[in-house]
């Protein structure tokens, strides 16, 4: 239809003769321009299609990971309580006895099937674990102590797991269940005396022939087999064995309704999203394509199921090395991404059919073509009414005005052949042209005469200006013109664009105290101030700040100038920076020089005093050795030995921590975070440091309740409290212990060392962490004086601080905070 009407209007141009040019320009027009269009359209919608695609998968995917992650969380919780729970019910088996008889006796009493049940009367099974014991097994001592704790656990922990999981039970091979279930709180007093726990997946699975492994294990999905009449939806079981000196002892369970999990599978974000929670084995957890009532019988497997597209996705994700993993499914026509639930060993699949974004794309591309269409016609129907007023009708008036104007005559001929309106205007005009010719010539003569006296006044105008040019913007120094009455920039030049970053549009033409050049707003104004009022200004040392926010100092001159007919100031400055940094670099390099001097003369003192002890002992015993060996008996020789060896190693000590403060200055020393198990590590620490003294010592350890695992370099650790334990050795007496007391504080780990030894003087707190220093109270007590220099760039190096309290002649403590749970807050 606008095809038509664009005929139409070009029809009611009524252009004489053949079709005009209007008419085959705009034909030629509209044929090329739906070509175009329709290539355009194909191609908007391949491209679309692969780019929805693309995004399609890349969502997938990062969803996919996302969602299984979060699901993850609770199935890990889930392994992590047991093991805690693993850890206390150990425990309480190694604790004392006690009462157990009395105890289970008030608890539990056979009934008349011969099975042993807990008591009605006593048993609140809401909240107080239940116990059913088999017909079949003797109530042994052990048997009574295991049942006592399990009950104690279950009771103890159930509380707070309650919220996340079902229930919480434990089994044992010698015929017991002892648990809190509150969805079926008579469970224990319906089960038959001779139930046979073998019989289910969640018992066998934790023994020792199916778990060799002894790990914790999920069962497939199943329904309740105690509560077939409550609930909706089915759960899954963690069972994690104990054992005891290879002896299944019992085994822990926690039972997670997935009631939760399955609405968050089901429900969909977008149109068309699916969602799927699959085993490894095929069992279908979750899905919106299967009622939850087949779901909760757990027999519902993906390769032996009738949906065909769901066995394609099954087959492709299983047939995938590595997960996560994203791609095309032909056989099912769906984009999948596909993700492991650890803990369970799930698949976390999403789903979205090929047939949904070959719409969007192809919406995509329709709505460019019919908008294109609408657009092509409106636009040829606007173009013949702008080109029939624009050309159409002035070809009309010139055609009448040439005719006009024939008197006239001009040498210049328009060559058109054609028979349109240009061609007859081309004619007409060379007509007038011919007659014109004549009385132009002498106006021309005049023009060209005019034209060269101008052109010899503006080349000489143009030679000055390119000169000032030259020289303004050539120039190395930093140089701008301001509108002497109000500040204004009115140009500066490359070497000031150069310096401060600036482009040059984002500076002219605004005032002088504007500009982001000035750390300090008066700097400006007073710089006018002094060039209206005395005329210039020379050499001023300012700070100048560039367009990245660095700092240069510049030294700044201005002058009053008249340019034209206008008063401007001339600013002229020098960068001086590099200059100043030269300066500052030369005093910070003479002022580490001094201390360089000093730590070595430090150094010097050092080793002429430690060394000569060791140096001695080495020579009097190597003397002795050479001149009475055969004279000496073997306690002797073993002696003289010995004092070489402790002497060597004294050497030795003292070389390796000036060589470690060497790497610590030249930075090759980095702190190379990884897991390291605290308590562990501070137990072994003290025994290290014990075993290291000559003398028996003692050495308290005090652990607080933190995370188990942190991220902190074992070796760094060991420098700093090797160190600090040493000396709180060496400076305490022998029958004073020192206590190591170590807690969490957030994320920081909190190390105090106590000792109750000689304290530090006051005169010596400011020069502690100095290298090469030593109290005035030390004595005659060995120490090169850089051990603490060491500790505290460890310290640093961790990210941690370091500090101490004392009292002369009552002891000292340190403490030292590093960050070593920082790292854990996301796990």
């Amino acid at each position: 239809m606008a095809f038509s009407a664009r005929l139409v209007i070009l029809r009611s141009m009524n252009l004489p003769g053949r079709p005009s040019v209007i008419t085959r320009t705009l034909l030629q027009i509209g044929m090329a321009m739906t070509l175009i269009l329709v290539a355009t359209t194909a191609a908007v919608y391949w491209s679309t299609l692969k780019a929805i695609e693309a995004r399609v998968l890349e969502t997938l995917s990062e969803y996919s990971l996302e969602r299984s992650k979060r699901e993850a969380l609770l199935f890990h919780q889930g392994e992590e309580n047991l093991r805690m729970m693993q850890a206390e019910l150990l425990a309480l088996l190694r604790a004392d006895p006690g009462q157990d008889a009395s105890r289970f006796d008030a608890l539990i009493a056979r009934d008349a099937d011969g099975a042993s049940r807990s008591r009605r009367e006593r048993v609140d099974p809401l909240r107080n674990a239940s116990t059913w014991v088999s017909v079949h097994t003797a109530l042994t001592p052990e048997l009574r102590r295991l049942v006592l704790a399990s009950t104690e656990l279950t009771e103890r922990f159930h509380p707070a797991w309650a919220g996340q999981f079902v229930s919480l039970y434990v089994s044992s091979p010698f015929g017991f269940n002892t648990g809190i279930a509150p969805t079926e709180p008579n469970w224990v007093w319906s089960l038959p005396a001779d139930y046979n726990q073998d019989d289910f997946e969640w018992y066998r699975e934790a023994s020792q022939k199916a778990n060799p492994g002894r790990s914790a294990v999920w069962t497939r999905l199943q329904a309740d087999e105690v509560d077939t009449e409550h609930g909706d939806t089915a759960y899954v079981t963690l069972s994690h064995p104990v054992d005891v000196a290879g002896r299944h002892l019992a085994t822990l369970h926690l039972d997670l309704e997935l009631g939760g999990l399955i609405q968050r599978t089901i429900a969909s974000e977008r149109p068309g999203l699916e969602h799927l929670v699959v085993r490894g084995d095929g069992q279908l957890v979750a899905s919106a394509r299967v009622d939850r009532t087949i779901l909760k019988r757990g027999d519902f497997y993906l390769q032996k199921g009738a949906d065909a597209p769901l066995r394609s996705v099954y087959k492709t994700v299983t047939a995938q090395p590595l997960l996560p993993w994203s791609g095309y499914d032909p056989g099912s026509d769906t984009y999948i991404a596909a993700s492991r639930l650890t803990g369970p060993d799930w698949l976390f699949i999403s789903l979205l059919k090929g047939a949904d974004l070959r719409r969007q794309a192809f919406a995509s591309a329709q709505g460019i073509l019919w908008g294109g269409l609408g657009s092509l016609a409106l636009a040829l129907f606007l173009l013949s009414r702008i080109l029939r007023r624009q050309i159409a009708q002035p070809l009309h008036q010139f055609l009448e005005m040439t005719r006009r104007m024939g008197a006239g005559e001009t040498g210049v001929q328009v060559a058109w052949a054609t028979r349109d309106e240009l061609g007859q205007l081309a004619a007409s005009f060379n007509g007038m042209a011919a007659r014109v010719a004549e009385r132009d010539a002498s106006l021309h003569q005049l023009n060209h005469e005019l034209e060269e006296r101008i052109a010899a006044r503006t080349e000489g105008l143009r030679q000055s200006e390119e000169r000032f040019s030259r020289a303004f913007h050539g120039s190395h120094a930093l140089l701008a013109i301001l509108d002497m009455a109000d500040g204004r920039l009115l140009d500066v030049n490359a070497a000031f664009l150069d310096i401060f970053g600036f482009q040059r549009e984002e500076l002219l033409g605004r005032p002088l105290g504007t500009l982001p050049l000035w750390p300090e707003a008066v700097a400006p104004e007073a710089f006018l101030r002094l060039c209206r009022e005395e005329g210039s200004i020379r050499n001023a040392e300012t700070v100048l700040r560039t367009r990245t926010g660095e700092t240069r100092v510049v030294l700044l001159s201005g002058d009053r100038v008249t340019i034209g007919s206008s008063g401007c100031i001339l600013a002229a400055g020098t960068d001086i920076t590099a200059r100043k940094q030269a300066e500052s670099d030369t005093l910070r390099a003479l002022e580490r020089e001094k201390e360089l001097n000093e730590l070595k003369s430090k150094f010097v003192a050092m080793v002429s005093h430690e060394f000569r002890t060791p140096l001695e002992m080495i020579l009097s015993s190597t003397d002795i050795l050479s001149r009475y060996l055969e004279r000496l008996s073997p306690s002797q020789r073993e002696k003289h030995l010995g004092t070489i060896q402790v002497a060597v190693r004294r050497m030795a000590t003292m070389m390796e921590e000036v060589l470690l403060l060497g790497r610590f200055d030249s930075g090759r020393l980095p702190c190379r975070a990884e897991d390291l198990h605290l308590a562990a590590w501070c137990r072994r620490l003290v025994r290290e440091t014990r075993d290291a003294t000559p003398e028996p010592r003692e050495i308290r350890l005090e652990l607080g309740d933190f995370s188990p695992m942190v991220q902190a370099d074992e070796s760094l650790l060991s420098h700093i409290f090797t160190n600090l334990l040493s000396n709180a050795l060496k400076y305490s007496p022998p029958e004073q212990p020192i206590d190591l007391r170590v807690f969490q504080d957030g994320a920081e780990a909190v190390f105090e060392i106590t000792d109750h030894g000689i304290g530090i003087p006051e005169e010596d707190h400011t020069k502690l962490f100095e290298g090469f220093h030593r109290g005035g109270n030390v004595g005659n007590r060995l120490g090169t004086g850089i051990g603490l220099v060491i500790v505290k760039r460890c310290v640093e190096l961790h990210g941690g601080t370091i500090s101490f309290s004392t009292h002369p002649g009552g002891g000292t403590t340190f403490t030292v905070r590093l960050p070593l749970f920082e790292n854990l807050s996301d796990t």
